[in-house]
Formats: structure tokens, sequence, C-alpha cells
């Protein structure tokens, strides 16, 4: 195929299917695709800016999309929009995922576990207004820092139903 297709509509196909894989947890297409474009010499910088297949694969909880990516060296702590990374859709991705996932991209040393979004927040806080201490605990033994005295401890330490803080402040 890619002798039939210019070097433009063979990117845009690539593209569309990494976005396509990266949704659907598809990491040995994602593989492919990657290996696909280095060969053709198809430049993946869309990969670096917003809403890249690592946040979408990360908003889905998909650690085995995260690991190809991060085994092919692609970024994992481009920021959308919004300052978020990766790692906070990680967090916040379907219950039965989001650990795998957060474990993935931590032990990947790829993340900054202490981002912080342009609205403050950092992935910890996130995880405890998920209420996921397990997540929490993973992100400190990983170096998540615990400020206490940030606006955003009383979203976490009793401050809602969800909300938990595993931590004496």
């Amino acid at each position: 195929v890619r002798h039939c297709v210019s070097q433009g509509r063979l990117k845009q196909l690539i593209v569309a299917h990494i976005w396509k894989a990266s949704s659907s947890g598809d990491a040995l297409a994602i593989q492919n695709l990657l290996i696909e474009a280095k060969d053709t010499g198809v430049s993946l910088e869309f990969m670096c800016t917003g809403l890249t297949p690592a946040r979408i694969a990360a908003n889905h909880g998909h650690a085995a999309v995260l690991q190809t990516l991060i085994d092919f060296n692609v970024p994992m702590d481009v920021p959308c929009n919004d300052g978020t990374t990766p790692l906070f859709g990680a967090v916040q991705s379907p219950p039965h995922l989001a650990f795998a996932a957060v474990t993935t991209l931590l032990e990947s040393g790829a993340v900054d576990v202490n981002h912080s979004a342009q609205h403050g927040d950092t992935p910890i806080f996130h995880a405890a207004r998920c209420g996921r201490p397990d997540i929490i605990l993973k992100a400190h033994t990983n170096g998540a820092l615990i400020d206490c005295s940030t606006h955003h401890v009383s979203l976490c330490w009793g401050g809602g139903t969800r909300g938990v803080f595993p931590f004496p402040c």
C-alpha cells in the first residue's frame, strides 16, 4: 500500500490508525504502525503536542499500548491544552485498568509524577478525588510529593464521599 499513495496520504493513514489503535488498546497495531512510520520516513511530530496517542491510551487505561509507545521512545509527558499529561488520564481511566496504566507510566520513569496542571492539580490529587489509595501509594513510592498546605487537600481529606487521602497531615 505504501507504494500506491503519496507521502502525505501515507502519513494521514498512519496517524489515523495510530489514533484508532490507541483508543481501542491494540498494542500490536501501534507497534506495526510505528515501525511502518519509521521505515517510510513518516514524521510523527503529532505525538508530541496536545491530545497525543499516549494521552488517549492513558485515558482508556491501555497499559500495553502505553508500554509499546514507551518502548518506541514516544514522549509520555506531553501536556494537553489544560496542562494535564497522560498520567492524569491514567489516574482517571476505568477503575479496573487505572492502576496498571499508572504503574506502567510511573515505572517507565518517563513522567513527572509531580507535574502541576494549569489549575494547580497534580496526579496524586486526581487519585485522591477518584478514591484511589492504591494509586496514591504507588505515586508516593515513585516520588509524588504530598503537600497538605495547598487548597486541594479539602477536596481529598474528607472533602467528599469519594475523597481518600491516606496520609496524616
